[in-house]
């Protein structure tokens, strides 16, 4: 019965990497031009890519750590459709993992904002300005820790139950 535990979070692993990695090269499509120079990446564009791959990563931690919980509480109430089970459950996680990552980097931004003021990241990347991004970067790393405790809280919500056999 762990082969199915282990199948499924072998398959998990890479493939929220992989998701994640498709979520920041859509983030930062804007920035990736100004973010090379001769065909060699600016800091700032390193620190902010760094940033939001850590803060990701953080995050899909918790979720996969949920899942190899809920892979464990499936297998006690083995069914048929385990694997079914077991595919439904990590997707739900991993899309709550990357929706609460974007949450992250939403309330990330909004303290940006509150702290530096209106700026424009494309014009920030032009200017070299690393210390821009080292914040911003920071501030993810920073909303991913204190926000995982809470998303391994809405992930045990989801978490399927366990039927116990009363016997008189």
């Amino acid at each position: 019965m762990n082969t199915n535990k282990l199948i499924v979070l072998l398959l998990t692993g890479p493939f929220s990497m992989v998701l994640l990695l498709t979520l920041i090269k859509f983030m930062l499509r804007k920035i990736r031009e100004q973010g090379e120079e001769d065909f060699r990446l600016k800091p700032g564009y390193g620190l902010y890519f760094a940033g939001l791959l850590i803060s990701g990563m953080l995050i899909q931690l918790t979720a996969t750590s949920r899942i190899a919980e809920a892979a464990d509480i499936l297998q006690k109430n083995a069914g048929a459709g385990i694997m079914t089970d077991l595919g439904k459950t990590a997707v739900l996680f991993m899309g709550l993992g990357i929706v609460w990552f974007f949450l992250c980097y939403l309330l990330a931004h909004v303290f940006t904002v509150a702290g530096l003021g209106i700026k424009k990241e494309r014009e920030e990347m032009v200017l070299g300005n690393t210390y821009y991004f080292l914040i911003k970067s920071v501030l993810l790393i920073a909303f991913a820790l204190l926000m995982s405790p809470g998303l391994a809280l809405v992930l045990r919500w989801l978490m399927p139950g366990i039927s116990v056999q009363f016997i008189h």
